[in-house]
């Protein structure tokens, strides 16, 4: 066991997140079972003052989850390189975790997109009576739960197994892979220019998509929020495969390095965690954005406090996209300004 002050923080949040999200489950639970808005008894009564405690615990587990998060990127991306040997950014601190260490915050931004989710959709259900989604949010609490304590499992394991001693590769071994593959096999994957091209055109999308949704958030019916969280979620991938195969470059002023922890560090102005938190809220609001929708189009009585949410959804999805665009391309604008060229090309 590696004890850094940073990893003992996560574990302790963790503790405190995944204890608060275990008691709301149970109340969750009790909702699926018993849940009778229509009658006064004293067991409804008492669920009913379960439910808001509930909601209470959720929001703080989300957070304290969230925070955990944040501090183990932060730990993985600028403190421990500098600890493990061979280690220059958090791919090499990846490497001495092995396997258990990218499962690990695979089931961290799971856990917080479906704890975050049901927070939203709660606060919509509590802007008129009738708790008409009360069952939707105890539903994603249980999914959410499994999601939160495979999180914390594998994150205790991967700290467990980190190892300090042995060196590791770290970004030397994607300049092996660039020298070892064949010339042959270079042509089979798709030119720069058209995920240049692709992300430019989703980008385009994207941001019309939102200033309709921030014009006229009635239009948004479950069909249409559906294609717009798709094509958000399709907008998501190239944009990142753009940003490390790419704009990267511009970043680094090197090119054939194509990693996105470096991005991380210091010395490239941490500019990875606006981008990919860019990233990550243009995913959550489109997908909030559908939610609601479907709430609103179930439910009448959110119909007009749906439309509200899903004009804000509009507001922060353009907002994202536009920050990751001037991040990831600005440094490309100013060395075509500057020296006239694009690198590589």
């Amino acid at each position: 066991m590696f004890w850094h002050p940073m990893l003992l923080a996560v574990m302790t949040a963790d503790m405190m997140a995944i204890l608060l999200i275990l008691s709301a489950s149970k109340t969750a639970y009790d909702v699926l079972l018993s849940w009778s808005p229509e009658s006064a008894d004293r067991k409804q009564l008492k669920l009913e003052t379960a439910v808001e405690m509930s909601t209470i615990k959720v929001r703080a587990g989300a957070w304290t989850l969230f925070f955990s998060t944040s501090v183990l990127l932060m730990a993985i991306s600028n403190t421990l390189p500098g600890i493990i040997p061979g280690a220059m950014c958090g791919k090499g601190v990846m490497q001495a975790t092995g396997d258990m260490g990218n499962r690990a915050l695979a089931f961290r931004f799971a856990a917080i997109f479906f704890l975050f989710l049901r927070t939203g959709l709660d606060k919509l259900d509590h802007t008129t009576p009738g708790a008409s989604l009360i069952q939707t949010n105890a539903r994603l609490l249980l999914i959410a739960l499994p999601l939160v304590f495979f999180s914390t499992t594998n994150t205790f394991q991967s700290i467990a197994g980190l190892e300090v001693q042995a060196p590791v590769h770290c970004c030397a071994a994607l300049y092996d892979s660039v020298r070892s593959t064949p010339k042959i096999f270079m042509g089979t994957h798709p030119p720069d220019a058209f995920w240049i091209a692709a992300f430019i055109t989703g980008s385009i999308l994207m941001l019309a998509s939102a200033f309709r949704m921030t014009l006229d958030a009635g239009f948004q019916t479950g069909r249409k929020s559906m294609i717009g969280m798709i094509l958000c979620f399709l907008w998501a991938i190239v944009a990142a495969i753009t940003l490390v195969r790419v704009l990267s470059a511009y970043h680094y002023q090197v090119l054939y390095h194509h990693c996105p922890w470096c991005l991380f560090l210091d010395e490239h102005r941490l500019v990875g965690y606006p981008l990919f938190g860019a990233l990550a809220a243009a995913l959550f609001e489109s997908t909030m954005a559908f939610a609601v929708a479907r709430s609103g189009c179930k439910y009448p009585r959110l119909k007009l406090e749906a439309s509200e949410r899903i004009r804000k959804a509009g507001i922060r999805l353009m907002i994202a996209v536009s920050l990751f665009l001037m991040i990831s391309a600005i440094p490309a604008v100013f060395w075509r300004i500057k020296y006239g060229v694009w690198i590589g090309g």
